[in-house]
C-alpha cells in the first residue's frame, strides 16, 4: 500500500470533533468561547492539529475550548498563556491533548459498512480461518468498536469467535469508551428493544452491558505510530473512518503505513465515507459503494479466489436449473446496482437449498467487483 492508493477525497469535507458531556471541575472558573477569546482558541487549534497531524480547523472551538480548560486548571495554568506554553512544552500538548473530547458517533452506521463487515466475518469463520481480530483506529468514544460487538453477536457469531481493539490518542476519549456509557439519542432512539437488550439505563445515558464490554480492548495511542502493536498478529479487519480525509499529508502517508503494517494480507479495510478508496490492484471493493470496504488481495489469495469462484460456480450448476436461474438474475441485478432485488432473489434460491449460501455469496462477491479488475 502506498500513499497514492488512499488518499483524502478531493470533495470530502472537514469533519469536525465536537465536545460533548465534558465535565467541568466544580471549582474551576465556567469559560464560553467569547470569555477565551477567538485568538488564542485558533493558536490552540493549530498546535493541536499539528500535533496529531490533522488540517488546522479540523478541531470544533467547544472541544479545544472545553480541552483547554481542564488543562489550565490541571496544570495552574492562566489561560491566556497555554498557547505559549504548549508551543514549547510537551507535558502541556499531552495535557491538552488528553482533554480534548470525541466527535460522538451513531452505533452502527453507516449501516453498509457494519453489514460487509459482518459478512466477511462469517465467511472467514464459515471457512475456519480461526478467530477474527478486528481493530479500529481513531476509535474515539467507542462507538464503532462496540457496534462491530454488536452487530456480529446479533448475526449469531459467539463472542470467543473474535476480538475487537480501539486505538485512539485522547485519553478522556479512551476512559469514556470503557465506561461504555453513551446517550439514547447515539444508540437510536427508534432501536427500543434493541436498546432494552443490551444496554441498562442510568441517570447519565445507556451503558452498555459488561459482558460486551469486555469484548473490546482500549489502547491510548498514536495510530500512526510505526510501533503501534509491533510484535502483534496483524487483524483481520482494519477500521479507519474519517482521520485520513482529516490528516495532513505526512501524517496521511504515517496512517497509511500504520494500514499497512496492521492489515492481513487478505484483510478487509473500512473507510469512511470521506476518504477515497484505495487504487491500484491490491483492493478490491466488497458490498455497495457506501459501504467502503475494501478486501486487500495477494497473488495468493486472488489465486484462491479464482480457485473459489470456479468451484462455487460448478456448485450452482450441480443444483438444477430453477435454482441456477435464480442466481443469474439475481447476478444481473447487482450489475444494474439493485441490491434489494438480488437479495431477494438470492434469498429465494437459499430457501430452496440452504447448502448453496457459501457458493452464491462468492459469486455475490465476484460481481460487486469493479469491472476492470474482473478477468
Amino acid at each position: 500500500m502506498s500513499s497514492d492508493q488512499i488518499s483524502k477525497s478531493p470533495t470530502a469535507q472537514r469533519p469536525a470533533a465536537a465536545a460533548v458531556g465534558h465535565p467541568t471541575p466544580s471549582h474551576a472558573p465556567a469559560t464560553g468561547a467569547s470569555q477565551v477569546g477567538g485568538a488564542i482558541v485558533e493558536r490552540l487549534d493549530a498546535i493541536l492539529c499539528r500535533v496529531l497531524g490533522w488540517q488546522n480547523g479540523a478541531l470544533d472551538p467547544a472541544a479545544v475550548i472545553a480541552a483547554a480548560r481542564t488543562a489550565a486548571f490541571e496544570l495552574d495554568l492562566p489561560l491566556e498563556e497555554l498557547p505559549v506554553r504548549a508551543s514549547v512544552s510537551e507535558p502541556v500538548r499531552r495535557a491538552l491533548i488528553a482533554h480534548l473530547q470525541p466527535r460522538p458517533r451513531r452505533f452502527l452506521q453507516p449501516a453498509a459498512s457494519f453489514q460487509a463487515i459482518v459478512g466477511f466475518v462469517a465467511d472467514r469463520l464459515r471457512h475456519d480461518r480461526g478467530p477474527q481480530r478486528i481493530l479500529v483506529l481513531g476509535c474515539g468514544a467507542g462507538e464503532e468498536a462496540y457496534s462491530v460487538v454488536l452487530a456480529l453477536v446479533e448475526k449469531g457469531i459467539d463472542a470467543e469467535w473474535f476480538s475487537v481493539e480501539g486505538v485512539d490518542p485522547r485519553e478522556t476519549a479512551i476512559r469514556r469508551a470503557r465506561t461504555g456509557v453513551y446517550p439514547a439519542w447515539s444508540i437510536g432512539e427508534e432501536r427500543t428493544a434493541w436498546r432494552e437488550h443490551y444496554f441498562l439505563k442510568r441517570p447519565d445515558g445507556e451503558q452498555l452491558l459488561g459482558s460486551l464490554r469486555l469484548r473490546v480492548r482500549f489502547h491510548v495511542a498514536d495510530p500512526r505510530s510505526p510501533e503501534l502493536m509491533r510484535d502483534d498478529p496483524p487483524h483481520d479487519v482494519v477500521i479507519c473512518r474519517g482521520l485520513l480525509a482529516m490528516a495532513e499529508q505526512p501524517a496521511r502517508r504515517s496512517l497509511i503505513g500504520a494500514i499497512a503494517r496492521r492489515l492481513a494480507p487478505d484483510g478487509l479495510l473500512v473507510l469512511g465515507s470521506n476518504d477515497r478508496g484505495p487504487s491500484g490492484g491490491q483492493f478490491r471493493r466488497l458490498g455497495p459503494d457506501e459501504a467502503q470496504a475494501f478486501v486487500r488481495e495477494t497473488g495468493q489469495s486472488a489465486g484462491r479466489t479464482r480457485d473459489d469462484l470456479a468451484d462455487s460456480k460448478a456448485a450452482i450448476d450441480a443444483c438444477g436449473a430453477e435454482l441456477r436461474q435464480l442466481v443469474v438474475r439475481g447476478l444481473m441485478r447487482l450489475q444494474q446496482s439493485d441490491h434489494a432485488g438480488a437479495d431477494a432473489l438470492f434469498r429465494k434460491a437459499i430457501t430452496m437449498d440452504p447448502s448453496s449460501r457459501s457458493a452464491i455469496e462468492m459469486l455475490a462477491r465476484e460481481a460487486t467487483r469493479p469491472q476492470q479488475r474482473r478477468s
